[in-house]
């Protein structure tokens, strides 16, 4: 009967550490349902770790506001926070918001001042709508 328990608790235990390691990290769920265009549980995954300040889940987030739920606020919010820990990519995103109006107030200064980080960063993108700017203005 020892010996029945015994098994029956190790057969338990290697069930449950096989389970919690072939669960999915939230990243990787989130990016999961992405992939299949489940953009409500990929914004609900993504918020876990960008919440935790994940730098590339906050930028994800953005994008996802942004181009699929079209809810600019909360794509400028998840911007703004990628691009103060430095994205790059964030930050030339935030500065094209600021450009268009698009989820805050237009404000030029503000834009460049965000491309301008972005591209010492090396972002083509905004080192070309700082060039075209500089030409118009």
């Amino acid at each position: 009967m020892k010996k029945l328990t015994y098994l029956i608790a190790i057969l338990i235990l290697s069930l449950s550490s096989f389970a919690s390691s072939t669960e999915k990290n939230p990243f990787d769920l989130a990016t999961q349902y992405y992939e299949q265009q489940n953009y409500k549980m990929a914004i609900k995954y993504f918020k876990k770790v960008a919440e935790q300040g994940n730098v590339v889940a906050q930028y994800n987030l953005g994008l996802i506001y942004y181009y699929k739920v079209k809810n600019y606020t909360q794509a400028f919010k998840w911007y703004k926070k990628s691009a103060k820990q430095g994205d790059p990519n964030a930050q030339f995103r935030l500065g094209s918001m600021y450009i268009q109006g698009k989820g805050v107030k237009e404000s030029f200064d503000k834009a460049v001042y965000w491309l301008k980080k972005s591209a010492r960063k090396g972002n083509a993108d905004a080192q070309s709508v700082l060039k075209t700017l500089k030409e118009k203005y």
